[in-house]
């Protein structure tokens, strides 16, 4: 079963575990999207099914990116939201990297390191917090800019998440949406340059009132 979480609570990668124990539950309110239980690497090297590179998470991607805010996918849960963890040797990581760069060249515009990034967390023992061989969790970190659009490089499709699933908007309401959020970043831009303005003037007024008190 496919599993596509997002809840309402920002996520914040200052606050991302440095690891993650073993057979321990993600909490309701984090704000991960939890792609398929992906148990081996050969699943999450399948770019044909639901592994890093494939049709279904090139659309979460894109779809989460379109969120507007600093979000995480992550591979290596259960259905039930617990640390299953992953098997991956240094040769797996690597493909696995480049599975990801893949995935990364068909979202237009095309992401920069600092807005995607793909990072391997870790899963320590549940009592002794010993670091298990190999075993980590697969987290993708996304962090869009707020006056963009995302889409597909091919067809130019586009996806945005509407609760817990991706839907696919269509091509007029996609430029509609896209200059929407163009506006509004100029709008906020020059909101904040009226607000310092007004703050300018009001200085400037208090200076001059001390000078004539003087």
């Amino acid at each position: 079963m496919l599993i596509l979480v997002l809840s309402l609570q920002m996520f914040n990668s200052s606050t991302t575990p440095e690891h993650y124990v073993k057979d321990s539950v993600l909490a309701l309110n984090d704000s991960s999207v939890l792609m398929p239980a992906v148990t081996s690497a050969t699943h999450l090297l399948n770019t044909s099914k639901n592994g890093l590179g494939s049709p279904i998470v090139i659309q979460a991607v894109c779809a989460t990116l379109n969120i507007n805010t600093e979000s995480r996918i992550c591979f290596g849960f259960t259905d039930e939201r617990v640390v299953s963890g992953i098997i991956l040797d240094r040769e797996q990581r690597d493909k696995a990297r480049l599975a990801w760069d893949h995935s990364t060249s068909e979202i237009f515009p095309r992401l920069t390191h600092k807005q995607a990034a793909i990072y391997f967390a870790p899963i320590v023992t549940t009592k002794t917090l010993k670091r298990i061989h190999d075993t980590f969790i697969v987290e993708i970190h996304l962090k869009p800019l707020t006056d963009v659009l995302y889409s597909l490089k091919k067809g130019e499709r586009c996806f945005l998440r509407n609760g817990n699933s991706n839907f696919e908007m269509r091509t007029a309401n996609v430029r509609h949406l896209a200059i929407h959020r163009k506006m509004m970043a100029h709008s906020g831009t020059i909101q904040g340059l009226l607000a310092d303005i007004a703050k300018l003037k009001e200085d400037n007024n208090n200076d001059i009132g001390k000078i004539q008190d003087a």
